[in-house]
């Protein structure tokens, strides 16, 4: 085992350590909603970089007043992506634990932690990859989730207060 397979196990206990920690029972932790967040924020940091990839071929087609160069737009890809995708990844990572935080759940903490062990782990785990910059990305993606749970549970929903 390497040190990146073996700092991404270490990491991961402690995720699950957090949240058994807890001591959240079963029922009151929201899966749909978990599962929901973390295939959202997957999703939408694909749809992210394909929009930017979009624009910025968009750019080149008026630039060039015809047709981009699609040289130009596939290096453009191949750097993008790589480098903005796990970045994008974390940040919509911590907004989708805001967004479960803010509902009126027990410990948001923990479920914010779940979505970035959900959104990082799967990636990484799925990657086969012995670097250490994945296992960084892993560790803020789930620093993120569990920031964006503990800022949404302290901006929970207020009540509608109706009008006197």
């Amino acid at each position: 085992m390497t040190i990146a397979r073996a700092v991404f196990v270490v990491i991961t206990m402690f995720a699950a350590a957090a949240v058994t920690h807890a001591q959240v029972p079963a029922d009151l932790l929201r899966w749909r909603s978990i599962l929901l967040a973390s295939v959202c924020a997957w999703i939408f940091g694909f749809v992210l970089i394909a929009a930017i990839i979009a624009v910025y071929a968009f750019s080149l087609g008026f630039a060039a007043r015809g047709a981009p160069d699609p040289a130009a737009i596939q290096q453009f890809a191949n750097v993008v992506g790589p480098t903005w995708g796990p970045r994008l990844s974390i940040v919509i990572t911590g907004v989708a634990a805001l967004w479960l935080g803010r509902r009126m759940m027990p410990r948001p903490i923990v479920h914010g932690l779940l979505i970035g062990l959900l959104v990082g782990g799967l990636p990484y785990a799925l990657s086969h990859s012995f670097a250490i910059e994945p296992i960084l990305i892993f560790a803020a993606t789930l620093l993120a989730g569990a920031i964006g749970g503990w800022l949404g549970g302290l901006i929970k929903k207020s009540p509608e207060v109706s009008g006197a």
